[in-house]
């Protein structure tokens, strides 16, 4: 795969394959290519080379309409800094996904709560994302990227504005939560010391991989 950017290739000849159930972290320094390859794989980025395949279905060969609806379905994505709606409650931020797919409000409600009790979220859950702390909200985004049980978790530095406690505590959630739906989890990190130790490392450099699979 390959994807240009500002003049070079941001992605150069890079192959992954991420086995159903599989937790893949991809480390690198900042301009590596960590991101853009995540946004690849979330369909957000088409490259100009190569191909994005979940199961039988090549993602770039949708139109855009398509790929949103597979996104919405299939994808469940942490970002940096839990980019949760401002103006719900954490409880309706983790049940938004479900209720974009249809289900109804209380199916949708009733998930919610699960995930907030395992997320130790049940007290802050009615509260909105002003109102709790950074790791309170990057908590509730976890959920809000499983609530769907999506069959793909991407997750793009989702401790990076977090402290070393909170660090460890969302990305043992994080590893937990997806191994018991049994989705597969790629992580973009530049934090090496909170990695689980089962995970597949993939380092990149100048947009090719270094080290780990190819």
């Amino acid at each position: 795969m390959q994807f240009p950017h500002a003049g070079r290739l941001a992605l150069d000849d890079v192959s992954l394959a991420m086995p159903p159930g599989s937790v893949t972290v991809v480390v690198g320094a900042s301009g590596s290519g960590k991101s853009t390859l995540l946004m690849c794989l979330a369909g957000l980025a088409q490259p100009t080379r190569g191909r994005v395949v979940h199961g039988t279905v090549d993602i770039y060969g949708l139109n855009d309409r398509q790929r949103a609806a597979w996104r919405l379905r299939t994808i469940g994505l942490v970002f940096q800094n839990s980019e949760l709606v401002p103006e719900l409650t954490l409880r309706d931020n983790i049940a938004l996904p479900l209720e974009l797919l249809g289900a109804r409000r209380r199916d949708a409600l009733k998930r919610a709560d699960s995930l907030a009790e395992i997320l130790d979220l049940k007290d802050a859950s009615r509260r909105r994302p002003s109102e709790v702390s950074g790791g309170q909200a990057q908590r509730a985004a976890v959920g809000r990227a499983l609530a769907h049980r999506p069959e793909v978790v991407l997750a793009d530095e989702p401790t990076g504005a977090l402290d070393t406690a909170n660090r460890h505590a969302v990305i043992g959630l994080l590893d937990n939560l997806v191994r018991s739906e049994s989705s597969t989890l790629v992580m973009v990190t530049h934090d090496e010391h909170t990695l689980p130790g089962h995970a597949q490392i993939v380092r990149l450099a100048d947009g090719r991989i270094v080290e780990g699979a190819s």
